[in-house]
């Protein structure tokens, strides 16, 4: 899960998605990230099993 936080904190396009996103739930960017990584983590690798 840590390469595919490490694509969304190198892409400055999707970094800005997350901060929009975290405005819009009122939580941190950190708290976003970590949500949209384990959400993408589970629609890939654990619905896919």
């Amino acid at each position: 899960m840590l390469i595919i936080e490490l694509g969304i904190r190198g892409s400055p396009e999707w970094m800005e998605k997350m901060k929009e996103k975290a405005i819009i739930n009122n939580i941190s960017i950190d708290a976003q990230i970590r949500k949209d990584v384990l959400w993408m983590y589970e629609e890939n690798y654990v619905k896919n099993k």
